[in-house]
């Protein structure tokens, strides 16, 4: 697991999320779905003017990822 503030370019080690029982199904469902059409590889989770961006990664998607996002999930920083 990789974790990026994208706006600070600051990695975390680790991140609390505080869910509404909608937006857990929401995850959830969205979650789903990347699993099992694992090309589309993110997506957006947005509520309340936050927005919560979800990423799954392999060594067959690794190059459609820009160059930030390949150094955090190859080197972990």
């Amino acid at each position: 697991m990789r974790i990026l503030e994208r706006g600070t370019n600051q990695v975390f080690s680790d991140i609390e999320l505080f869910l509404t029982m909608d937006e857990a199904l929401e995850l959830s469902g969205r979650l789903e779905g990347l699993i099992s059409n694992p090309k589309a590889h993110h997506f957006h989770l947005e509520t309340e003017g936050r927005e919560l961006i979800i990423s799954m990664y392999s060594e067959k998607n690794i190059n459609e990822f820009d160059e930030r996002s390949k150094e955090l999930i190859l080197k972990g920083r």
